[in-house]
């Protein structure tokens, strides 16, 4: 019997798959914008805020434009205005430095570019992908379930010049 042989297949395929991440939930990313409260050196004034995103995988584009319908609507808000701007990958190097930027689902082929630029413009780097932050390759990882989880990778955070309050450290882990 080929079934077995087939599922299996099946699962491999969707592991290796890019574009495969699950869509940022709303508590996620409610929780990763109250990340940028707790930076030790505060940011002032309207932030862009970089979602990128691969305009060649779906799911990261519909995962990007409903962050940024989100933040536009003021549904996820912290003491900082965050003005998302759309950032294609492959234009990345391209355009502004941004000082917080959020990875959209489906990116996991391209974690190590973002990386490279986060440690270049010393930008905050989150993801609803703990993958992300626990192979070092983002500075915080968020997980809105089962239950709220928020990961700060210190080998990134050092890395990208990026330092958060005490206060802060104490609540959530660090990788």
């Amino acid at each position: 019997m080929l079934r077995a042989p087939a599922v299996g297949m099946l699962f491999l395929i969707l592991a290796i798959m890019p574009g495969t991440g699950h869509a940022t939930t709303l508590n996620e990313l409610k929780v990763g914008v109250r990340v940028v409260d707790f930076l030790a050196n505060p940011l002032r004034g309207k932030i862009p805020f970089a979602l990128i995103y691969d305009a060649q995988i779906k799911v990261s584009f519909d995962d990007a434009q409903a962050i940024s319908n989100w933040v536009a609507s003021g549904a996820a808000t912290g003491k900082v205005e965050l003005a998302p701007v759309l950032v294609d990958i492959h234009q990345l190097d391209e355009n502004q430095i941004f000082r917080v930027g959020f990875i959209a689902a489906g990116m996991e082929s391209h974690y190590g570019r973002i990386f490279d630029y986060a440690r270049r413009n010393r930008t905050l780097i989150i993801s609803a992908d703990l993958s992300c932050v626990r192979a070092g390759k983002c500075t915080v990882g968020i997980a809105g379930a089962p239950r709220v989880e928020v990961i700060i990778s210190q080998q990134a955070a050092l890395s990208c010049g990026i330092e958060f309050t005490e206060a802060f450290r104490m609540m959530v882990t660090e990788n």
